[in-house]
């Protein structure tokens, strides 16, 4: 198992996306619905088609991979909404006999304390470090990690990636695979992603990711604790309409939550006021102890009204064809005492709801 940490999250998504370059399609299994609006593409280069395609329940959906090739698989263990869960195992199966392409799981939501995606079937696992790892949103880094057990130039996937099984110009001509048949995407992404794009990390910041990764445990067991509480008093308000946290019982994924995430689900989910933009905008504006701000995975709770900052662009209408409402609240829990968290929220639902009367 071996690793490349990235002077941030986005330029480790960058350097994954060598494996797209030469591809026609890319499978994401990441939201319900996509679209090939560039904020939507995360990276993947223009002129691929992305398929956003969703595993429910630990299902995988018929005809999943057929039609497709030359493709990156990419799945996340866990959303922005801690709402739909992926049974990770036998996309890994799938994905490598039936397709001879790799699984990257994007584990950034989970961290590797929830859950370790490499015994479920995954062949390389990215994190955004500015989140659970370093724990104290003062850093920007990313890390891709690469189990070391796919074969970039095998039997089923040979001819797939040229990236790796060409020579290289951009660095004197270096064929990866033969350096490491099962080591040639970290080399490429080694000089690619380091070495031409710059997107090295600083020595500081590797220190304090480091020093963030020294209480993971810790810090990931009580932000299951306060999230545990906080969406038990959400689920009891009648203001609220909806909890996207597969702890209830009533969630589609609770089942499979329970077997994968033993330890919780994540606390980063989402719930939906009953509830107008306005009123979506009032309770954020009445919060004291939650920090409004687009992170996540902070030791300070976090908050943000998606249709009133990050997609206030969108209508109504394609705010709800992305699974979002206009009282849609996300919130990140961090490490503050439970009952200040329940006491911030329960008096924001309180002003929300006035100010629809």
């Amino acid at each position: 198992m071996k690793a490349v940490v990235i002077g941030g999250g986005i330029a480790g998504l960058l350097a994954a996306r060598v494996l797209t370059e030469s591809c026609d399609d890319v499978v994401v299994l990441e939201r319900d619905k996509l679209s090939d609006e560039p904020e939507h593409r995360a990276g993947v280069p223009q002129g691929r088609h992305v398929h956003g395609l969703l595993v429910r329940g630990g299902e995988i959906m018929e005809g999943l991979f057929p039609g497709l090739h030359d493709d990156l698989v990419q799945a996340g263990a866990h959303l922005m909404d801690a709402g739909e869960m992926r049974i990770l195992n036998p996309l890994g199966w799938v994905a490598q006999t039936q397709t001879g392409l790799p699984l990257l799981v994007d584990s950034t939501l989970t961290s590797p304390w929830l859950i370790k995606p490499f015994e479920h079937g995954a062949d390389l696992v990215y994190h955004s470090a500015t989140k659970f790892l370093s724990g104290h949103g003062t850093v920007v880094g990313g890390i891709v990690v690469d189990g070391g057990s796919f074969d970039w130039d095998g039997p089923k996937s040979a001819g797939k990636f040229a990236e790796l099984t060409q020579p290289y110009d951009g660095f004197h001509n270096m064929v990866f695979t033969e350096e490491s048949t099962v080591g040639a995407f970290l080399l490429r992404a080694r000089r690619e992603g380091l070495r031409d794009f710059g997107a090295c990390m600083s020595p500081h910041t590797a220190w304090l990711i480091l020093q963030g990764i020294e209480t993971l445990p810790l810090r990931m067991a009580q932000h299951m604790r306060n999230t545990e509480k906080v969406v038990e008093f959400l689920a009891a308000q009648p203001f609220v309409s909806r909890v996207g946290h597969p702890l209830l019982d009533s969630h589609p994924s609770h089942a499979l939550a329970q077997k994968l995430l033993p330890r919780g689900a994540g606390s980063v989910f989402s719930f939906d006021l009953k509830g107008n933009r306005e009123q979506g905008k009032k309770f954020i504006e009445t919060l004291k102890v939650f920090s409004h701000l687009a992170n996540v995975g902070d030791c300070r709770s976090l908050v943000i009204h998606p249709a009133s900052t990050t997609h206030f662009r969108m209508s109504d209408e394609a705010l709800a064809g992305a699974g979002i409402s206009q009282g849609t609240i996300r919130l990140s829990i961090g490490l503050e005492d439970a009952d200040d968290l329940i006491d911030d929220l329960k008096r924001a639902l309180k002003a929300a709801e006035k100010a629809g009367a």
